[in-house]
């Protein structure tokens, strides 16, 4: 009828006025990435897409007037469209998506943190604590009421949440330890001022006190096995190769350098060289490594295949502990039990007998270290004097990349000396030059598509004006400066891999209603100082620059570390307490 029409209008209306489409998300490429519990979306005609984003209201009053009403046409619409869920919602390990419509945030972390956790991470791991005030319906109507109950607008007790609430702890398991408290009587509230308040609050904290260490207590006890830190760092360096190959996007530059890579790799036992692969800064060297060692890995033969990402941890910081930890996992490989020489001279002497001689034909050796211009210079680390590329048996294959030659360093030269290389092109089956990126719109898309989003006409012409617009309006004399200084590393880095991938991860937050937010820039440098600029804008200049200050100089510092650190500083707690001051200060 027509006041059922004029009902749902307005149902509609309310809901188009607080949600806004954003188009720009789509169903994320799988690369094998775990990533926290999703939702089991069931029943969905196609893959994820378009969604709905709740609108920024600044009027309080408004939102709570609305939000009730459009929590029951949420609830009701979604009840209706998975109908066959309906009677699950209640069912502790349900993780459908309708359930999102019907439990309180509060669930939702409780289901996360225990309910959805295998059963045997359960126990040890968390603590309930049972706690109830006498006879609610007679304080109900004090002011604090709502700080201790879900009320219903009219005030009475919320039946529906009384109810899931009761639900929630009976999905407790029971092999969850629990400490049951009360009933208290109403003071009003908890009021530390009543004798009897005041025993209660002591014996909580005093039982949390107690689980908190016990549990802590528990954790240090498995923590205090020491890994393995062969394993450890082997594992560290496979791990990050195969994030980033399942990641990695095809493109003509890319598959120059890869064919070339398999035709060494394969070759018979007339190469007895290293390989070298060249690259300026940010052009995606480290990604076609990890998919040379994906690839390498995937060919089935029973070979040792050993990978090393340097500068990405301690031991492969320095030529020295770099060699140790090279030499451990030979040793773990070839069955070589003696003791690892102390002096440096000794030990690279180690390293080179255990490549050249160690390798069989059992057991071949493929060795790939990327970015070796990332060593520091203890024991001449960049003089690579240390690295074998020569005189290689036909069990060996090493696979070298480094950058242009720099100021600091020179390792390329380097190798092309030992190699007796002069011309690229005249040498393919040794050195091969990763090119600059022409197809940077395909990897852009698809480094979004990886992070399941997508961006509009515009917000794409935005970032084209950049690519191409990066030498707009320069005189010759300019253009020539900027294509020489392209091959060193010191320009624009528009369009290489390190670019597009800040880039994308800029944009990915572009909603499809945003337009363009902000504007990009055309190198490295300047998008990150862009972004710390935003972060400064949104959190405070002294939060921001203290926390970069102390993730700087710590090499990895732990959450809690730096809220203790940042609450200890005067500049910072200023900025952030600069209407009404903390609760407590830590000394």
């Amino acid at each position: 009828d027509a006041d059922a029409t004029e009902a749902a209008d307005a149902d509609r209306a309310l809901l188009h006025g607080l949600f806004t489409l954003d188009c720009n998300a789509v169903a994320p490429l799988d690369c094998g990435v775990e990533s926290c519990p999703e939702w089991i979306a069931e029943e969905f005609d196609g893959p994820p897409g378009p969604v709905y984003v709740l609108r920024r209201s600044t009027a309080d009053r408004a939102w709570r007037e609305v939000c009730d009403r459009a929590q029951v046409l949420l609830r009701d619409a979604a009840s209706r469209l998975w109908n066959a869920s309906v009677d699950r919602v209640r069912d502790a390990a349900c993780k459908d998506y309708i359930k999102r419509f019907f439990i309180s945030i509060t669930e939702e972390e409780l289901s996360r943190g225990l309910l959805w956790v295998p059963s045997e991470r359960q126990s040890g791991r968390s603590l309930t604590y049972h706690r109830t005030i006498g006879n609610p319906e007679a304080w109900r109507t004090h002011p604090l009421a709502s700080a201790f109950l879900d009320l219903a607008p009219d005030g009475s007790l919320d039946a529906e949440a009384q109810s899931m609430l009761a639900d929630l702890q009976v999905m407790i398991p029971p092999t969850i330890k629990r400490r049951d408290y009360g009933p208290l009587e109403w003071g009003p509230g908890v009021n530390p001022d009543l004798p009897a308040h005041r025993k209660y609050l002591i014996g909580l904290a005093d039982d949390f006190a107690t689980d908190l260490l016990e549990s802590v207590d528990s954790a240090a006890r498995k923590a205090s096995i020491q890994p393995d830190r062969v394993v450890e760092e082997a594992k560290h360096h496979l791990r990050f190769a195969i994030l980033r190959s399942r990641a990695f996007c095809a493109t003509e530059t890319t598959r120059d350098v890869t064919e070339a890579v398999e035709v060494y790799l394969a070759s018979g036992a007339n190469v007895s060289n290293g390989f070298v692969v060249h690259a300026r800064s940010g052009a995606g060297k480290t990604y076609v490594i990890s998919k040379i060692l994906a690839d390498h890995m995937a060919g089935g033969k029973a070979r040792c295949i050993i990978v090393r990402f340097l500068g990405t941890s301690q031991a492969s910081s320095s030529v020295h502990a770099l060699l140790i930890s090279l030499c451990e996992q030979l040793q773990r490989v070839y069955g070589r039990g003696q003791k690892l020489p102390e002096e440096f001279t000794d030990l690279k002497a180690l390293f080179l007998k255990a490549v050249r001689e160690w390798p069989s034909e059992e057991m071949p050796l493929t060795l790939l270290l990327d970015s070796v211009d990332q060593l520091d210079d203890i024991n001449g680390g960049r003089r690579l004097e240390w690295l074998p590329v020569t005189d290689l048996s036909a069990h060996v294959r090493i696979v070298v990349s480094t950058l242009p030659d720099h100021a600091e360093f020179d390792c390329l030269t380097r190798l092309r000396k030992t190699l007796n290389v002069e011309d690229d092109e005249d040498c393919q089956e040794m050195l091969v030059e990763l090119k600059e990126l022409l197809d940077w719109r395909t990897v852009l898309n698809h480094i979004l598509k990886v992070l399941g989003r997508q961006i509009t006409q515009e917000q794409m012409g935005a970032v084209k004006h950049v690519v191409h617009g990066a030498t707009t309006g320069w005189s010759a004399t300019q253009r020539d400066l900027w294509s020489r200084q392209r091959s060193d590393g010191t320009a624009s880095s528009c369009t290489t891999p390190l670019w597009l991938r800040l880039v994308a991860q800029m944009v990915s937050g572009w909603r499809s209603f945003d337009g363009v937010p902000f504007q990009l820039s055309s190198s490295v440098r300047g998008l990150i100082v862009d972004l710390f600029e935003r972060l400064e804008v949104s959190h405070g200049t002294f939060v921001v620059r203290a926390t970069l200050s102390y993730l700087t100089l710590s090499r990895g510092i732990g959450e809690g570390e730096l809220n203790n650190l940042l609450s200890l500083d005067d500049d910072v707690l200023a900025d952030v307490y600069e209407w009404w001051g903390p609760p407590l200060r830590t000394s």
